[in-house]
């Protein structure tokens, strides 16, 4: 199987930076003038073992493998010694046999002209493992894989025999691309075709060769469908090309653009971003290559795809800005609020230009509201308001995340700022009365709060008075809110027979301000229960007989009247009940009437 660089990371205490890579090439036109004239150089190299343990083993098996290849390519390849290797590790400070990882190793290659050299990994617990890759630099042909596995206690000559026999295979296949190129460049198509075709049969989907036809398909222009088809030769025969993933992505996209149907159209066109994403598999340090391509899912509506690739970008470079930019720009635009959270709390801790920013207050807040995170809600909000204080928008951004928090004591103090620095908004007014609502027991066991209650009631009579023009409501629905507000906790009293008296107060406030009337019967009902509950307290039937005050008589008609009144309208609620208070007050009624008579009042 294939290896990543990535896969090869824990490997870097061998690997440095190459003090060769400030010796000047070859001139591109004096290496073709050499190429002509000479044999390919190939630059065979230790392969980078798994354990550290068998560096020995490995150093050996590349000796023995260059000894070997040499001996069976020696008119066809030139292998570049041993010994001239070690001269250009030991010039740039570093012993004979330092094993390079894969940047290192082109840099060594380019140094010493070579046309073409190896990549390999070795595993050798419990038997030895090689996945080498030849890496072709100057149209050597040299391309593709060779993996091997061998038994416990293979040696490393065995395992360089082995391998250098695989290899014959690719050097054939390799002079019959270089005969592809050669044909090419003359423009015999046909014949370059041949040629490859001819590479093929030594090695299936040999990746030189399949490059070569698919440039021949270029300048044919064959359609994409055919040029897509030997790409796909050429990467699975090395799916770390990036060179065939990246001509494979083009294919997709001409091909995209020539459909008719736009479902086929977008197909195609998601193959060929999933194919330059291939490319990151031989260089997935390439920043701009992986934004290039994240940009590409973004377009076409691949949210997850661009932000998984940009996540394993960030990985390795954790504080690139435009990485995480592009992240959130993913995550926004595909609706994926945990993730723009992520990818915006990443930018605030490195661009100091965010700090005190309300915009981006809002954004991410917004962000973490929309994901129900209360702990990000918490976070954002505090750090806003603590930073842009006089901002009335983040204090409701900090009254919202601190109410879902349940932290109500919090939110009231934050409802008092908003209404400080909004003196016209009605809603911290609203706020700051549901929670004093909430902080008061109605139970009958406990004395009912009416100091908190009454608060209440000026906080709801400032929002009816910010809402009115005269007499008339500005807006009914603010109105419709303040009577549920007064409804609410006064039917609650009427259940638990605590404070009739106040709650029949506020359920006709309820009724004033309902002018929906979607509370009304409901209201008339409780009020009708209200009254009923709260006769014995407002009158003393001895004491009233006793004095034979007519006023006082008077008072209770009017008192049974809109008992009466209210719940008749409101009998629909509960009939039964209804039926058995008016049934009840009908006694009281003809004391009313007989009383009158009896102490002849008018």
């Amino acid at each position: 199987m294939e290896q990543t660089d990535s896969s090869r990371g824990r490997l870097g205490t061998w690997v440095a930076v190459a003090a060769w890579l400030l010796v000047p090439v070859l001139p591109a036109d004096a290496l073709a003038q050499r190429q002509a004239a000479q044999t390919p150089r190939f630059l065979i190299l230790a392969p980078i073992p798994e354990d550290p343990g068998d560096s020995a083993f490995a150093v050996e098996l590349g000796d023995e493998l260059r000894s070997r290849v040499e001996g069976k390519t020696r008119r066809r390849l030139t292998v570049i010694s041993k010994d001239r290797i070690g001269e250009a590790l030991e010039a740039s400070g570093f012993s004979r046999d330092a094993i390079l990882d894969r940047s290192a190793s082109e840099q060594l290659a380019r140094f010493l002209q070579a046309d073409a050299y190896t990549v390999a990994t070795l595993v050798r617990n419990p038997a030895p493992r090689v996945s080498l890759r030849l890496i072709d630099l100057r149209r050597s042909g040299l391309s593709g894989w060779i993996h091997y596995e061998g038994q416990a206690g293979t040696t490393a000559r065995q395992v360089a025999e082995a391998i250098a026999d695989e290899m014959e295979r690719h050097v054939r296949a390799a002079e019959r691309t270089q005969e592809c190129y050669e044909r090419r460049d003359r423009q015999d198509f046909r014949g370059a075709k041949d040629r490859a075709r001819r590479a093929f049969e030594e090695v299936p989907n040999y990746p030189a060769a399949a490059l070569c036809i698919a440039v021949v398909y270029e300048v044919e222009r064959a359609p994409p469908d055919s040029q897509i088809a030997v790409l796909e030769m050429a990467v699975r025969g090395d799916s770390l090309n990036a060179r065939a993933w990246d001509m494979l992505g083009r294919a997709y996209q001409q091909l995209a653009s020539s459909r008719t149907d736009p479902g086929q159209a977008h197909e195609d066109s998601l193959r060929a971003a999933e194919a330059f994403a291939k490319q990151l598999l031989s260089d997935p340090n390439d920043t701009r290559l992986r934004t290039g391509i994240a940009a590409l899912f973004i377009t076409l509506r691949q949210y997850e795809r661009a932000r998984q690739l940009l996540d394993e970008g960030l990985e390795r470079s954790p504080e690139d800005l435009t990485m995480l930019q592009l992240k959130a720009r993913a995550c926004e635009e595909g609706e994926l609020w945990s993730c723009l959270v992520e990818a915006l709390a990443a930018q605030y801790e490195i661009d100091t230009s965010l700090v005190g920013n309300v915009e981006f207050y809002a954004k991410i807040f917004g962000a973490a509201q929309s994901a129900n995170d209360t702990s990000a809600m918490l976070r954002w909000s505090e750090e806003a308001v603590r930073r842009a204080p006089q901002s009335v928008a983040l204090w409701r951004a900090r009254s919202s995340a601190l109410n879902a928090a349940g932290m109500t004591d919090s939110a009231f103090v934050a409802y008092q700022k908003i209404a400080e620095l909004d003196p016209s908004d009605i809603r911290p007014l609203l706020g700051m009365a549901q929670i004093l609502t909430e902080r008061v027991k109605i139970d009958s066991t406990v004395a009912l709060d009416t100091v908190t209650l009454g608060q209440v009631d000026s906080l709801l009579q400032r929002v009816v008075a910010m809402t009115s023009n005269g007499s008339q409501p500005t807006d009914t629905t603010v109105w419709m809110n303040v009577a549920v507000m007064y409804f609410r906790p006064a039917t609650q009293m009427i259940q638990a027979r605590v404070r009739p008296d106040f709650a029949i107060r506020w359920l006709e406030k309820a009724k004033t301000y309902d002018l929906r009337k979607q509370l009304t019967t409901q209201a008339d009902f409780f009020l009708g229960l209200g009254y009923m509950f709260n006769l014995s307290s407002a009158f003393d039937f001895n004491r009233l007989s006793e004095s034979r005050s007519c006023q006082r008589l008077r008072e209770l008609d009017d008192y049974l009247r809109r008992l009466r009144s209210a719940m008749t309208a409101g009998a629909s609620v509960q009939p039964s009940t209804a039926q058995q208070v008016l049934s009840n007050i009908e006694g009281i009624e003809k004391f009313v009437v007989e009383a009158g008579r009896a102490w002849n009042c008018s």
